[in-house]
């Protein structure tokens, strides 16, 4: 089990960022507060990598990052990302 465990900081970032309104709109997913919400398959992985890393290029916040090596585990280990906030 790989966990990331967010400050109240990072949740802001991540939540202003806009990178959960597109991952939900593309995906189909709801990823949002008092929601729990996951995404598995290889596709649907390659889809929030490519999210993440864009989100981590152009911000260089170290929050995706977190996530984007969280999001190549869950590849590798063909399981997936699983949000609870």
């Amino acid at each position: 089990l790989a966990e990331l465990i967010l400050t109240n900081n990072q949740y802001a970032d991540l939540s202003n960022s806009g990178a959960f309104e597109k991952i939900n709109k593309n995906l189909g997913t709801l990823i949002d507060e008092y929601e729990d919400e996951s995404i598995k398959g290889r596709k649907n992985l390659a889809t929030t990598l490519a999210f993440f890393s864009d989100a981590f290029n152009s911000s260089h916040l170290e929050v995706f990052n977190d996530i984007v090596k969280l999001n190549k585990i869950a590849i590798e280990k063909e399981t997936g990302i699983f949000f609870y906030f």
